[in-house]
């Protein structure tokens, strides 16, 4: 819209330029000796510049087509959101979990019917399922690898990403054994059902425990699950977030600058 207001200015400046040099002089190239032919070529060239401002104007058409298109849009999310707000168990419901389901969830895991809402939303679209699509609300959820899991939109840039895939693997395991329960596996990788991908992530829920989440926070520094952190897991763990930003000195400062400061013994 500036390209074009910029040249109906230029459009407007250059016939008053002609203007004043057809009543000043007859210099240009497109003057005769007749006054009323240089009047008819400037109206010409006028008329010239004007339908060219006009031909780079998108139609009428195909600016209504897009923001209609936008308007059905916002629409759409909005309608969705406004369902999660005011039923989000029918809506829980209607993908296929029981009330006796939800509850188990709501009770298990630190996470408001809403959230399960927004969660399963994100595990509809790992599961290829659009959910603004009325033509897919018939399909049904199904399990997930844990690699597919950790392209949600909640991990997928994480620094420490491969080692919560690690830990997530292990907590499931573990959960697994003590339900006496037999995990499915898909080509040696991890099945992840809605409700494992819910416990995974409710660990990073706001109304999570505070000492959860330290104890979380903890493993991710302790790869050698000893239940120590050594200076040498430190010094991986942050290699692994900063790259190439710092060299082995600069880290292995830190490193020993912090266990000076944080471990008793200064051994881990």
């Amino acid at each position: 819209i500036s390209e074009l207001q910029n040249d109906e200015t230029e459009a407007e400046q250059d016939e008053k330029t002609e203007t004043v040099q057809l009543k000043l002089s007859n210099d240009n190239s497109n003057s005769t000796d007749d006054p009323a032919d240089d009047a008819q070529h400037a109206v010409k060239d006028r008329t010239k510049r004007k339908y060219s401002i006009l031909r780079r104007m998108p139609t009428m058409a195909g600016l209504t087509s897009s923001w209609w298109t936008a308007i059905q849009n916002f629409w759409m999310v909005t309608q969705h959101n406004i369902y999660h707000w005011l039923y989000p168990k029918h809506y829980l419901r209607s993908r296929g979990l029981s009330l006796l389901e939800i509850e188990e969830l709501l009770m298990l895991c630190p996470l408001s019917t809403r959230q399960l809402c927004a969660l399963m939303d994100e595990y509809l679209r790992l599961c290829d399922i659009n959910v603004f699509d009325s033509a897919q609300n018939h399909e049904e959820m199904h399990d997930i690898t844990m690699e597919e899991m950790m392209q949600t939109i909640y991990l997928r840039y994480n620094p420490w990403k491969e080692r919560i895939q690690s830990l997530f693997t292990q907590d499931l395991k573990q959960y697994a054994a003590d339900m006496d329960m037999v995990r499915d596996y898909v080509d040696d990788a991890m099945t992840v059902t809605f409700h494992d991908f819910c416990k995974c992530l409710s660990v990073f829920a706001e109304q999570t425990p505070k000492a959860s989440k330290i104890r979380f926070a903890y493993k991710i520094f302790d790869i050698e699950d000893d239940g120590f952190i050594s200076p040498q897991n430190a010094f991986d763990v942050l290699q692994s977030v900063v790259g190439d930003q710092f060299d082995d000195d600069q880290l292995n400062k830190i490193v020993h600058k912090t266990f000076e400061t944080c471990s008793l013994n200064s051994n881990g």
